[in-house]
């Protein structure tokens, strides 16, 4: 199925005095493009919503980058790690920059072949004008229904490439399941959280 959302993962930015606003300005241009993408593709409205993923179990962000399979350019990658850090890290900027949690268990898919299951990440959203209201607790939510195709979409194209069968992961169950449960996910405050550099 086609899911009209953008999807940001994996953001570096040098450490230091610049990273703050080099990584602003980054989400701010990826959120423009993604928008008009979807204005390109025939969404007048542009994107239904824009998602970030972002680690639960963050170790020090100074410390050794992750590889990704989807990174196909080693060079890109910096190998000098204590130079780099992570721009999901700054939960205080995008907060202020639009962004929410959801008020859901979510998952990332594997990643390689290697990994035997998904792992527990928090999922993020942009809070944009397409973003509805709940009328009668004023909370902002994303349709389960929307949700519920985002993750499908991105599961079933992540464990394709890396060759691995999805359907009866426990956690990919796991969030279908309380999908099927839940007509909306309501998007709440950034945890607060101290970054040390």
């Amino acid at each position: 199925p086609i899911v009209n959302c953008g999807f940001l993962t994996f953001m570096i930015v040098p450490s230091g005095a610049e990273a703050e606003p080099m990584g602003r300005e980054l989400v701010e241009e990826a959120v423009e493009a993604l928008d008009q993408n979807a204005r390109d593709r025939g969404h007048v409205a542009g994107f239904n919503v824009i998602f970030m993923e972002i680690a639960l179990d963050k170790p020090d962000p100074t410390t050794t980058l992750p590889t990704l399979p989807t990174i196909t350019d080693t060079s890109l990658v910096p190998h000098n790690s204590k130079q780099f850090l992570d721009f999901s890290q700054y939960n205080a900027t995008l907060q202020k920059m639009g962004w929410r949690a959801l008020d859901f268990n979510f998952a990332q898919p594997p990643l390689s072949s290697k990994s035997k299951t998904g792992k527990p990440t928090m999922l993020i959203a942009f809070l944009s004008p397409t973003i509805p209201k709940d009328e009668q607790t004023g909370q902002y939510f994303i349709p389960s229904e929307l949700l519920e195709s985002f993750i499908s979409v991105y599961w079933t194209n992540t464990c394709a490439r890396v060759g691995i069968p999805f359907q009866r992961d426990p956690l990919f169950v796991g969030m279908m399941d309380v999908l099927a449960q839940r007509e909306k996910i309501y998007l709440v405050d950034l945890p607060k959280k101290e970054l040390k550099l």
